[in-house]
């Protein structure tokens, strides 16, 4: 079932991304799975054409986005692309798949600096029962440098298509997926977070 509400959120985002939309802030919030259990991406808010400059209300040092599901140049206030909605859809799945935050300070700006700074720890130390193929997939969509990361949702795509076709993906016990009933979403689960923030040392939290 994870495995195909992962492959659901990314057919979901590799269409948004083939038409030029970047969505800037994925989270388990704005998963939304519908009566039949189906996976749906919701909530282009704060979307973006993709490759267009920001518009003059979203100034080049502003932070757009949720901080604990913030891509590293997110959380830098630098320009972001597909990659940006790759690492961010990869640490909403971390968070879903283990119960945990990958990135999880007391402060806003505490969180950013660590997003910048820090690697995530493994999603296997945590969630030992995560199958080791989606592991990896979502190690490499949580590359802190963009270049290391999937360029494409698309390849994501077809890495775990190869792996359900080899039958790798069967948790190794029961899944510590976070529940959540057919036509909602993981808001009331998972908590609500502010959306807009500005960068560290612009914020009043300190770091």
């Amino acid at each position: 079932m994870a495995a195909r509400w992962f492959r659901e959120a990314l057919e979901g985002l590799h269409y948004a991304h083939r038409h030029n939309v970047l969505h800037r802030d994925l989270k388990p919030h704005n998963l939304l799975l519908t009566a039949e259990g189906h996976l749906k991406v919701s909530d282009f808010g704060l979307l973006k054409q993709a490759h267009v400059p920001e518009a003059g209300l979203t100034p080049h040092s502003a932070i757009i986005g949720t901080p604990h599901y913030m891509s590293p140049e997110q959380a830098l206030g630098e320009i972001s692309d597909e990659r940006s909605d790759i690492f961010s859809m990869g640490t909403a799945f971390y968070h879903l798949l283990s119960g945990q935050l990958p990135f999880n300070k007391n402060t806003t700006a505490a969180i950013l600096v660590q997003i910048a700074q820090e690697d995530a720890p493994r999603l296997s130390e945590v969630a030992p029962q995560v199958p080791i193929p989606l592991v990896t997939i979502i190690a490499r969509m949580m590359a802190r440098r963009k270049e290391e990361r999937y360029q494409d949702a698309g390849v994501i795509l077809e890495d775990l298509a190869s792996y359900e076709r080899r039958g790798l993906l069967s948790c190794s016990e029961n899944p510590t997926f976070l529940p959540v009933p057919p036509g909602g979403s993981w808001s009331a689960i998972v908590g609500e977070t502010q959306d807009y923030h500005q960068p560290p040392g612009k914020s009043g939290d300190g770091v």
